[in-house]
Formats: structure tokens, sequence, C-alpha cells
């Protein structure tokens, strides 16, 4: 019987295999994985080979040696200790059979580990710390038990009848069926985190055990390599004889457990990485930027390793911010620098993370710009920060923070305190390690000349950030101002494109058999239409109907044309209210009727056109997010002005007559158009006010 099931597992993980390389190695690897001592022997001879071989590891394919391979098989397949035989790039295939005969009455195969072995994993010493869960951490896991206890791997390796029977062998099995799926080339695991969930429900514990680098890891699911795994299986095995189960806690308990103290940033740690609750993971977060700095990044180094976080309403890089964040909230405390912020400031920041028109988030950006002072513009940021992930909030607070800024530049020069605020939060939102304009603070210092100079000399508080900064921002202060264009005008991603016929060239684009391919194809072409064009690609594209709800067919319209008040093209309502005015008007008339839609105040009570008011549009509403947010910038309705400036003055400066021809691939921004119009109003006498305020953060640094 046993004879039989070895055949059907051996046929079982050979399926598995079809797709690779079909050499000795491979069968050896299945063989040794089923137990069969003599394929050790086997293999050992390929242990001095240095035949070159290749072999894929997903969609990669890897140029490497038979002996690299054959220690590598022997490693996943065998946990024999380094007293025992260390394998590495040394070891012959001398070496490794003069051990094996002279243990091998001693080497057995572990039906726990899947693995060889000469020291059973009773005999192996562990060390373990043990912590309790948490109140709210318990509760959820309870939450998840009825369906931890339904998995399969549960039900054929009995621990579900073991757990019903309140028999502690079930601690050893979910360690040995975890250590079981340890990583092996090319084979992968998402699932680790069932078997230590099951693990802390039982024994109400989470535990510690040393990893591939000899530290204690909590996060035994998070180990890429299988010695914290092992270790917890060699604990179980000694042990799990020694926890019963407490009818009344309900769940095993062992008397020789020793608990860690769990301190207040521990539990909020467990909070933060193991909960799927956005409420509790977010309130975790904001108390962990409150507390000590010290201590905070003494646990951070437990998680610093970790790649994925359960809970996506943190930010997206948190040890990263919460670092710079309790450095800000330390320096607010001691500052006297507010940094919760009114219940006012609150909730903007919520209506900013909520789904709005563009003209009502307009507005409400235009009244926190002139809500905002220098009292709370710390706290607007920390918040920002704290729901960086909300990539509404976190664009809107990109134009706030730009324009509010230099709006009150020279009030933030004359005040010693908010300027220190200043440099400081310049440091720590750049060592975020993220892209926005999180990192530009110190552009504003750019060509402020003696009064910013003035201001930051008189800073005399010794503070390495501080000192730091001060250099820095004195550095941008002294640059002389130029405009940041660029003289490329055309490009791949921008020219004036010429077709014909354009229903016909769709239409032969839709014969084509790929979906993918048809697609792609019919993208180009639509890259390449003009404006008068659009009309009749539109009228092939609904007889088409080519593609699902998801394609990038009618993406052209917003990338190449700037139609940024239409919501969304892949609906058909948009589409059909957009065919209406596109019909109607002329493109002038077109483009203004956007930005009348949108509430944009461009023109004089008279309708003239207030080129005050279109210089500081050009200047600001091309929007970069504070932090995050995706990358990139919103064009707004940036271009949309741009057109009305090139049909009134006759002239494209240069520039093709659209915005992109995105091809579904590029992403272009009216940034260099934007910048070579403000320099055209300035040159031509254009403008009432001398607009000194600083640069944007969108400067373009030469």
């Amino acid at each position: 019987m046993q004879f039989l099931i070895k055949i059907v597992i051996f046929l079982a993980l050979a399926n598995n295999f079809i797709y690779s390389q079909k050499n000795e190695l491979d069968n050896l690897d299945l063989k040794l994985r089923l137990g069969y001592k003599e394929a050790l022997f086997e293999i050992a001879p390929y242990l001095d080979s240095s035949k070159q071989v290749q072999e894929f590891l997903g969609y990669h394919l890897l140029f490497t040696k038979e002996s690299d391979i054959a220690k590598r098989i022997i490693h996943e397949n065998c946990i024999f200790t380094n007293d025992e035989i260390l394998i590495d790039s040394n070891t012959s295939y001398t070496d490794f059979y003069s051990f094996l005969k002279i243990n091998e009455d001693k080497i057995t195969f572990s039906t726990y580990a899947d693995a060889f072995l000469i020291t059973s994993l009773e005999d192996r010493e562990v060390d373990i710390k043990f912590r309790p869960l948490i109140y709210q951490r318990k509760l959820e896991l309870n939450q998840k038990f009825d369906s931890l206890i339904s998995l399969d791997w549960v039900k054929k390796s009995k621990v579900e009848e073991f757990i019903k029977t309140k028999n502690s062998e079930c601690l050893k099995i979910i360690a040995s069926e975890l250590f079981k799926i340890r990583y092996r080339f090319d084979t992968y695991n998402n699932h680790e985190s069932d078997f230590t969930n099951l693990l802390q429900i039982l024994t109400n514990s989470e535990f510690a055990v040393k990893n591939h680098k000899n530290i204690f890891t909590w996060n035994v699911d998070n180990e890429f390599y299988p010695e914290a795994s092992l270790n917890l299986l060699i604990y179980f095995s000694k042990n799990y004889n020694k926890f019963n189960w407490d009818t009344n806690k309900g769940y095993f308990v062992n008397d020789e457990v020793k608990y860690e103290f769990v301190s207040n940033v521990d539990s909020l740690f467990q909070l933060l990485k193991k909960s799927n609750s956005d409420s509790i993971a977010i309130n975790a977060f904001i108390q962990l930027t409150e507390c000590d700095k010290v201590e905070v990044a003494r646990v951070s180094a437990e998680y610093e390793k970790l790649f994925l976080w359960n809970n996506y309403s943190i930010p997206t890089f948190p040890l990263r911010f919460l670092k710079q964040l309790n450095i800000l909230v330390e320096y607010c405390k001691r500052n006297d620098v507010s940094y919760i912020g009114s219940e006012r400031l609150k909730s903007y920041i919520f209506e900013l993370s909520s789904e709005l028109t563009f003209k009502d988030r307009r507005v409400l950006e235009d009244e926190i710009i002139d809500f905002l002072t220098l009292e709370e513009i710390t706290s607007f940021e920390y918040w920002a920060l704290i729901y960086q992930n909300k990539w509404y909030l976190t664009h809107s607070a990109g134009r706030i923070l730009d324009i509010f800024y230099s709006r009150n530049w020279e009030l933030l020069l004359n005040n010693e305190k908010y300027l220190k605020m200043y440099l400081i939060k310049s440091h720590l939102f750049d060592n975020l390690g993220i892209t926005g304009v999180c990192n530009k603070y110190l552009i504003k210092f750019y060509n402020n000349g003696y009064l910013a100079s003035s201001n930051i000399e008189k800073i005399t508080e010794e503070d390495s950030i501080l000192n730091i900064q001060k250099e820095n921002a004195l550095s941008f202060s002294n640059k002389q101002y130029t405009w940041p264009i660029d003289n490329k005008k055309i490009s791949d991603a921008n020219y004036d494109a010429e077709i014909e016929n354009v229903k016909h060239l769709i239409l032969s684009a839709n014969q084509i058999k790929d979906e993918e391919k048809r697609e792609r194809k019919i993208v180009n072409i639509l890259s390449q239409i003009n404006y008068d064009q659009i009309g009749e690609a539109l009228n092939i594209l609904d007889e088409v109907k080519l593609v699902d709800e998801y394609s990038n067919l009618y993406t052209f319209l917003e990338s190449d044309y700037g139609f940024f008040i239409f919501y969304s093209f892949d609906s058909s309502l948009t589409r059909d209210n957009f065919r209406k005015k596109y019909d109607e008007l002329s493109e002038k008339m077109l483009y203004m009727f956007m930005l009348d839609s949108a509430g944009v105040i461009y023109k004089k009570k008279n309708n003239d056109y207030d080129y005050d008011k279109i210089y500081q549009i050009l200047k600001f509403n091309i929007v970069e997010a504070f932090v995050g947010g995706g990358g990139g910038l919103k064009n707004n309705e940036v271009y949309a002005v741009i057109k009305l400036l090139e049909f009134n003055f006759q002239t494209t400066l240069g520039y093709p007559k659209k915005l992109c021809n995105s091809d579904g691939v590029y992403g272009c921004d009216a940034l260099d158009r934007a910048f070579e119009w403000m320099k055209f109003l300035v040159n031509n006498n254009l403008l009432i006010y001398a607009h000194k305020d600083p640069v944007s953060f969108k400067y373009i640094l030469n």
C-alpha cells in the first residue's frame, strides 16, 4: 500500500515538472523529495560536474553548471547540521560521498520535514520567544478560524481532527506543513500566514525563532529562507506534548513558556502588520507616529525586511514614513508647533479624499488655501502623509501646498519658528523615499536673494538637520532665475502626424485575429489622427465595438487633447455627451466650454483674457502629487488654457498642434508649453502684476 502511495505521489510530482528540463538531475530531485536514499549517492558525482546547462526561473533563462544545481537540490532536500556536513562551493564528490558512506545507516528521511537528516528534529537545539496575542489581534484571528480549519491541507493532514479532539500534536503537524511548503527553486507559496495564524489561535501566542541570519524574527511567515520555519518545526517537535488544552481559556497552554513583555509599540506594530481592518491599521499607524522614536526604531527593525503589508490604508512605505513622522512629531512637540490641527482642517482632509467633480475639487482646494495659516500648515502636511494612499487627497495636497507656500513665502521667511520648521520638513519629506513635491521643498528658495539668505543666517540653533538644510537653502537662494524650457519640442511622443481614411484603417485593423494586437494597432492609428478626425474615429469605434470597458481605446481623448472635464471616456454616456459638444462647437469654443463648465476664471468681467490669472494657472495648475500618487503630472485645465492662447495669438510657439501622440504608451504633460507661454506673457508685457512670488515646486532645475 505504501509503495502504491509513493508511485501516485511520484506521478503527481512528475506532472509538475512537465515543462522543466528532462534530465537526470530533475529525476534525482523527484526521488529525493520522495525519500529515496539511494538518490543521495546518485547525485553525488554531479558535485564535480562543470557541464554548462540552462534552466528556467519563471520566464528567465539561466545558465549554470550541473554542480551548482546538484548542490541546490541537496540543500533543498536535506537538513544536515553544519557539524555533520557543510555543503558549499568547495564541497566535492569525494567529500559528499565519503560523508554518505560513513553515515549511511544514520541518514533517515523525515516525513515531518520532507527532508533527509541525521540528527532528529527532537534532538536539535532551538531558541524561541513567546508573547501573548493582544486583544484586538486575537479577535481578528478568531474570526478567521472557521475558514482556516476548512482548508484542504488542514483536512488532509488530520489537523482538523486533532483540533477537535484537543490533541496538541496538531501544533507539530501545522509546523510540519509550513516547513514542507518552503521555497524550492521556481516554486512559490503565498499562504504561509495561514499556518502561523492557526498556530497563534491555538496557543494565543506569537513566536519568534531565529532566521538564516541567526536573528530572531516574529514574522516566520514572511521569511524567504527556510531556517525560521525549520526552527519552528524543531520547537514543536520537541515540545508539542507539553501543551495542554485549557477549556476555560479556549487554547493550548504550556506552563513552561515565559512570555515576553508586549510594549505598546509592539502591540501597535502587530495591528499595523497583521490587521485586515483599515480603521485599526491606520489608527495604529497614527499612534505610532507619536510614540518614542527610539522604541519605534527598535521594533521597526523586526519588520524592515517585509515587502508586503496586509493593509493598503497605511502609507506605501510605512516604516520610512513612520521614521520621518516620528522625528517631525517630536520636533513639533519640542517647539510648540501644531501637527494635529483643528477639526475643520481634519474635515477638509476627508473631503479632499473623496471623489469630486473637477469644479467642486477646485473650489474646495482654493477654500483650503485661503483657510490655511503657518500655524496649521504642518498639520495639513501631517494628515496628508498619514493618508498618502488616498490619491485624490495627495494630488490636491500637491497643488494646495505649492500655492500656499508661494503666497505666504515672505511671511514664512520673516518668522524664524516656521522658517526652521520648513527647513526641517524639507529634509524629512525628502527622505520619505517616494516621488512627489515632498522632495522639492528647497526649490521655493530658488532666486530668493537677500530676503531668504538674511533670515536663514539668523538661525543659530545647533541642529544637525537645520545646519545641512540652511546651507542647501542658501545655495538655492543665490541662483539666478532662468526659464526651464526644453528646446526639443518635437518627439516620438508628440509630433504633427498626417493620416487619411481613418475608417478604412480602423476597419482593416479590426480584422486582426489576436485581440491584443488588434487593439494595439487601433490605438496606434488613433494616436495619429488630428482634432478634425475625432468624430470620424468615434463613429467607427462605436460601430466596431472592439474591446471591453477596461481597454485603452478611448484614453487618447484626454491624453492627446486634454479634454479634462469629461469623466471616464470608457462610459458610452460620457462619450455621447462629449460627442454632442464636439459636433456643436468649434475647437476653440469646445476648450472654452470646458473651462467655463469647470469654473476656471481666466477672463475679466468684460470677457477679455485675464493674463495675470492665466499666468498663475500656467504656473501652478499642472499638478504633481504631494507624495506618491502614481508619479507623473496632471495637466488639469492648463492645456485648455494653452489652446486658447494658441488661437488668440495664432501660434503654437513651435509645439505640435495637439498635446500628445500617446499611442497607449506615452504620457505627455504640458509643463514645457506652460513655461514657454509664461515667458511669452512676460516678454510681451501682457501682465499687470510682477508675479515675484517663489517658483512652483514643478520648476525644473537646469
